[in-house]
């Protein structure tokens, strides 16, 4: 199994995943604490960076041939594994979901996952990128102490909505409410969050312990309504 060194985890991210840099996210740019991976069509572990095999808490041979969803905590393996199956199929180049990771000894951290398509003949997908930026947590995975914070029933139900990948205009028939009024609620919790777009904020409610690790549906804790 090939490893990609730190000083070389950009470039060999662009060159392996595509030649257009342009498909890789803008978060590359402060490469530091991400996590690379590439994963062959079948999903499996091929090749890490040392970022990867720290948080994920494995080392080179452990990670080898593993199935990525594996190192994701079950409530979330179905959408991610719907998300990377849309681009060994051809039906996404590109997506990016919050995400829990697991590690083998039971602990987890939250993260921001993204994954892009290497093609290779006639268009076809060869490879998967997955980079993975860990979210409010430190380093060993501990959740930052303190973060909890209370929001309303109305903004948990739209946060449950939005971390289950609802469209705004669905869920505003869903709470009765217009698409303005959505997307004026979503604004304020990205202020309060201090997330720059809705991937960072559904990471960050789980980071904080207000969405429930595990559940699916997505689901706001109850102690943290108000």
């Amino acid at each position: 199994m090939s490893e990609l060194t730190p000083s070389g985890v950009l470039e060999e991210a662009v060159r392996e995943v595509s030649e257009d840099r342009s498909t890789l996210p803008g978060l590359l740019s402060e490469i530091s604490g991400i996590c690379v991976a590439m994963l062959d069509t079948q999903l499996r572990v091929r090749k890490t960076d040392d970022n990867f095999r720290k948080h994920f808490g494995q080392d080179v041979g452990e990670l080898h041939g593993s199935r990525f969803v594996e190192l994701v905590h079950p409530g979330m393996g179905k959408t991610v594994q719907e998300q990377l199956n849309r681009l060994i199929d051809g039906r996404k180049r590109r997506f990016d979901t919050p995400i829990v990771a697991a590690r083998p000894d039971g602990s987890i951290f939250p993260g921001l996952l993204t994954g892009v398509v290497r093609n290779g003949a006639h268009d076809s997908t060869e490879a998967v990128g997955v980079l993975v930026k860990p979210e409010g947590a430190d380093y060993e995975g501990r959740p930052i102490a303190n973060r909890r914070q209370a929001i309303t029933e109305l903004d948990a139900r739209i946060l449950e909505g939005v971390a289950a990948g609802v469209p705004s205009a669905q869920l505003a028939v869903r709470l009765y409410l217009s698409r303005q009024g959505i997307e004026y609620h979503i604004g304020g919790m990205l202020r309060k969050f201090q997330a720059p777009n809705r991937s960072a904020l559904v990471s960050r409610a789980y980071a904080s312990g207000i969405l429930c690790i595990g559940s699916w549906p997505p689901r706001v804790l109850p102690d943290c309504v108000r």
